[in-house]
């Protein structure tokens, strides 16, 4: 074997962009929170310094104030999504109102020209028609929780509403989430400004390619960002996909949904099969105050119960004529064909409580729970489970595999005004991630071809599973510290700060170790006689962690009305883990002497937005800088397994002279000849050692017995 490493495991790439387009499509500043900004100017367009700008959700009562500079300019960091009013009192001025709605990420003007008068109690409010975001350079899409409600989404997906976005598909290899065209192992995944990347696999944490991974009703916000993402968010080179979920309000609000399908109500497809036999998902939300004005809550529980008739069927038997003849019936015999029913179910819940501790402190808290299963589905992997599935299949029911993921996510935050212009924002974050693969059968996978043609499979599944389907058992955990700064001074909207990810896993990737005959007709079956036998060897066990440290400063400059500036700097660093010590240093390869970490990615970013007219209506945007993906732990673990050092861990015997595999077992007191062709022998530990030596390579070949 050959394995390539190089000391940079990170992808670099330079982005830059220019734009003018006049939609509501822009803006980056915070992972879960927006901001109001803007300029007061007075009836000669002169600016009014020193006037109240106070900001009021609608919902939660929420508050904040912020008291304009000599040019007039103010901005209110990080609020929490939703309506807002929007009000400005200024001496010798009419005070006045806008009403405004806060996105993720967003930097929403609110600008005033005031007219003179007397201060009143009455203040006209005024709905501003639809702008630009105008100060932020990159480009993004953002699907509120309207169109999250009314959209289209096949199976209540996430990837149904991805799909939907500008630039943005799922990729075939590992049905991740492409954005910008960069592979989807390339992208990241924030919930809440939590990591929610998927440690082993691509895409989501727990996700299922055949049931509900995270509750659509808890999302407030779907946003993609496409380029030019400000220093605070890094480890992608294509985009982000930034999610928000939904907080109580004042009011008790809440859903109930149900939808269900069965094959009495569905059409058969184009080859007379049942698409499905039933699918029902239900679920709902529930939000409202524990106590008004300060404390809210918010529960999204979601089910899902589906199956679907698929048929075990040699369809080669047919095409070839075979049926009735010696080899079919003993095929039939030790695997018939049947219907079974390929099942997938879910279960979820997103619970999140906010708190204003007091009018400079405020706190909320997520937990997420969510159990996937997908049983009796022939060589399934996580990308092909439940209804997803073909209705036909040549692999037989011994090879049904039992695919559980358990995900289990707890994000806790808080938020300090440290002054009237100083903020900081704290986020902790842990989460859990379960994998078990097994399957129902016992006993060895057996493949039978007649004439170049695949006739079927039965036993549990050895072939055909790897890293990039997930055809093996993974459990992980992710800590994750997040801490942001934040200060503004003038026309300067300064911020810094640090992400710290901890990452455990722990895989047994051993397919084969049930041992794999290949048969080239129905004839060498029947005589037992098969072309080749596998083998894995090893425990395939590796325990592996890394840690993920990132740094980043940035600069939101409004130098001038209608020109902002977005200068920042990232520093990332990955420290991985290494090889473990070797049980045969002789038959590691060369290359193979260290993962090395990787600790010099500076990523410099500027960008630029520029309100042609002061009207926020027509803006021109451009920006480019760095971007590093992370390496995939995956990666790591592929590293580890097959260098071969350690052949205790992973290696293979591979014999290809069917008598020198009869002799094999003719030595244990077996007689593979007559052996029940449901119940073929397999190689036990010990006998492995004996008939093919000490485990000194990946590759082994067969010693005669002595």
């Amino acid at each position: 074997m050959k394995l390539h490493l190089r000391s940079k495991l990170s992808r670099i790439i330079l982005q830059a962009s220019f734009y003018c387009l006049p939609a509501l499509l822009w803006g980056q500043s915070a992972a879960n929170s927006g901001q109001i900004l803007g300029q007061v100017l007075d009836p000669s367009s002169a600016a009014v310094a020193g006037a109240e700008v106070s900001v009021r959700n609608q919902d939660t009562n929420y508050g904040r104030s912020a008291i304009t500079d000599p040019a007039g300019r103010y901005i209110v960091p990080l609020v929490p999504l939703g309506p807002y009013e929007v009000t400005v009192k200024a001496a010798g001025f009419a005070p006045a109102a806008q009403e405004v709605f806060v996105t993720l990420g967003s930097s929403i003007p609110a600008n005033f020209k005031l007219a003179m008068g007397a201060v009143s109690e009455e203040v006209q409010v005024s709905a501003e028609p639809l702008v630009i975001e105008s100060t932020a350079a990159s480009a993004k899409s953002v699907l509120t929780e309207l169109q999250i409600r009314n959209l289209p989404s096949n199976g209540r997906q996430i990837e149904g509403l991805l799909v939907q976005t500008p630039g943005a598909l799922i990729e075939p290899m590992c049905h991740g989430y492409s954005i910008s065209g960069q592979k989807g192992i390339y992208s990241s995944i924030n919930v809440d400004g939590g990591d929610y990347n998927s440690t082993f696999g691509c895409g989501l944490r727990g996700r299922s390619e055949s049931a509900p991974a995270f509750s659509l009703e808890a999302l407030s916000e779907f946003h993609i960002v496409r380029n030019v993402f400000s220093p605070e968010f890094g480890r992608s080179t294509g985009g982000l996909v930034n999610m928000s979920t939904k907080s109580g309000t004042n009011n008790i609000h809440g859903s109930a949904f149900f939808l269900g399908r069965d094959s009495s109500l569905a059409a058969l497809d184009p080859f007379g099969r049942e698409a499905l036999s039933q699918i029902f998902q239900f679920g709902g939300s529930l939000g409202g105050p524990i106590v008004r004005d300060r404390t809210f809550f918010f529960l999204a529980p979601e089910m899902q119960k589906a199956d679907k008739p698929v048929q075990v069927l040699y369809s080669a038997l047919d095409n070839q004529n075979l049926r009735g003849m010696p080899g079919a019936n003993a095929l039939l015999a030790a695997a018939p064909e049947e219907e079974i029913m390929a099942v997938s179910d879910s279960l979820s819940s997103i619970n999140r409580i906010d708190h204003e501790m007091n009018s400079n402190n405020s706190l909320f808290g997520r937990f997420d729970y969510t159990r996937t299963e997908a049983n009796n589905n022939p060589g399934s992997n996580y990308q092909t489970t439940g209804p997803s599935i073909e209705s036909i299949t040549n692999r037989a029911a011994s090879g049904q595999s039992i695919l559980v993921n358990r995900n289990y996510t707890a994000l806790g935050q808080m938020t300090s005004f440290l002054s009237p212009s100083m903020i900081n924002e704290m986020r902790f974050q842990f989460a859990r991630e379960l994998r078990p693969r097994s399957t129902n059968g016992t006993g060895p996978e057996v493949t039978i071809w007649n004439a170049g043609e695949l006739v079927g499979y039965y036993g549990p599944q050895a072939s055909g599973l790897g890293f990039g389907n997930l055809g093996f058992s993974s459990s992980d955990n992710r800590i994750q510290l997040v801490n942001n700064f934040s200060a503004i001074h003038g026309g300067h909207s300064f911020k810094a700060g640090f992400d710290f990810s901890r990452i455990t896993g722990a895989i047994v990737f051993n397919p084969g170790s049930n041992a794999l005959y290949l048969f080239n007709s129905l004839d060498s079956f029947l005589a037992r006689k098969p072309a080749q036998y596998q083998q894995f060897i090893g425990s395939g066990t590796v325990d592996m962690g890394m840690n993920l440290l990132a740094f980043y400063v940035q600069d939101e400059w409004r130098p001038f009305r209608g020109l902002t500036l977005t200068p920042g700097l990232r520093y990332e660093a990955q420290f991985n883990p290494d090889y473990l010590n070797p049980t045969a240093p002789q038959g590691r390869v060369s290359m193979a002497t260290s993962i090395p970490d990787d600790t010099g990615m500076f990523a410099p970013r500027l960008g630029l937005a520029w309100d042609i007219g002061n009207d926020s209506r027509t803006v021109i945007r451009a920006g480019g800088g760095l971007f590093y993906a992370s390496a995939h732990m995956g990666l790591m673990a592929q590293s580890i397994l097959f260098n071969g050092g350690n052949p205790d861990l992973a290696s293979r015997i591979v014999i290809s002279n069917p008598n020198d595999l009869t002799e094999a077992f003719d030595a244990t007191g077996r007689d593979l000849l007559t052996a029940p062709l449901n119940r073929l022998p397999v190689f036990s530990a010990e006998e492995i050692n004996y008939f093919f030596g000490d485990l000194v390579s990946t590759d082994l070949t067969l010693r005669a017995p002595t």
